[in-house]
């Protein structure tokens, strides 16, 4: 009587599992065949509710939630498409390369490729050199923080061989860690269990629909906080300060082993018609302070942001130029 009783329930059980799985096996065939998603590419810039489909198939776009559920990554070169970087394309001995790296600032979240800075730069410093032709990559990825700045040079300096680095991180170190920190992350990502949810949130839409019934809420609250980088109530950080200064330490160590210039830039932002920045997430020599070059060109800045956080075209143009004139001053 046991016995029939023990097969009757691993029969409900296996019949309750293959029910589940064939389920999902349809959703998941829904999502794909309709192009459902959920927040990809949604950012700071858009309204967010607590449930939202998106369309996921557009080119180009980012889905933040990644970061935030998976752990923050390092993206191959060829992924990055406004680097322009060709890896079977050999840089010509007499071509100055330059690579700017950094997040959605660097990146140009909302601009065109060519109103980005580092377009600007490219054009800026071959209208001035006649015996040198400058290249400028953009490897600028939304999300990116200073720990996935130093492990992108750490893996692909030797393959770009750059003559200069720019960096340009602070934004999304500061911003509010729901989970984990980026440094406990890198610690736990070869968890079987964590690889496992991992690839079913960056490989199956219905997972991620589901699981984003839980995650709007945190992030929510890291948009919270990246629209308020000074408020202390946020402790938990993706990049703690200390982190922050290591990591750009070892940038400029790696581009010093490799013969390579580098130069940082210190984020700007704008609250109430005011610039303000971030002394716990202030660079190592040598930077840029975004603060100082805006506030000395004109009465009013805000034509030089996007948002808050990022830079319009005439942002980034101001950048460029202020960045030419550092580096053509050492030619």
């Amino acid at each position: 009587m046991i016995t029939k009783k023990i097969r009757l329930f691993a029969k409900n059980i296996v019949f309750t599992f293959i029910v589940v799985a064939l389920f999902f096996c349809l959703m998941e065939m829904i999502c794909r065949i309709l192009g459902l998603g959920v927040n990809t590419g949604a950012g700071i810039l858009e309204k967010t509710g607590l449930f939202k489909f998106k369309v996921i198939n557009r080119k180009g776009q980012v889905d933040r939630d990644v970061f935030i559920e998976t752990g923050p990554r390092v993206y191959p070169i060829s992924q990055y498409k406004r680097s322009n970087f060709n890896n079977v394309d050999k840089v010509q001995k007499e071509e100055h390369v330059i690579v700017t790296i950094g997040d959605s600032c660097t990146y140009g979240l909302e601009m065109k490729e060519d109103e980005t800075f580092p377009c600007f730069l490219e054009t800026i410093l071959n209208s001035y050199s006649i015996d040198k032709k400058f290249r400028v990559f953009n490897f600028g990825w939304p999300g990116y923080a200073s720990s996935q700045g130093s492990l992108f040079l750490e893996k692909y300096i030797e393959n770009i061989q750059p003559d200069m680095v720019i960096a340009w991180f602070g934004a999304n170190d500061g911003a509010y860690a729901p989970f984990c920190s980026d440094k406990e992350f890198y610690y736990r990502k070869n968890h079987k269990l964590v690889k496992l949810h991992n690839f079913f949130y960056t490989h199956l839409r219905f997972y991620r629909i589901l699981r984003n019934l839980n995650l709007r809420y945190f992030q929510e609250l890291v948009d919270k906080s990246f629209k308020n980088p000074f408020d202390g109530k946020h402790r938990k950080r993706r990049v703690s300060p200390e982190d922050f200064k290591y990591n750009l330490m070892k940038m400029k160590r790696i581009c010093e082993e490799n013969n390579c210039r580098v130069l940082f830039i210190w984020h700007c932002w704008l609250f109430d018609g005011e610039l303000k920045k971030h002394k716990e997430y202030k660079p190592i020599t040598p930077y840029l302070d975004l603060c100082d070059i805006y506030s000395l060109k004109k009465e009013s800045v805000k034509e030089y942001f996007a948002d808050y956080c990022h830079p319009s075209s005439e942002g980034h143009k101001i950048i460029a130029e202020e960045i030419a004139k550092r580096i053509l001053d050492h030619l």
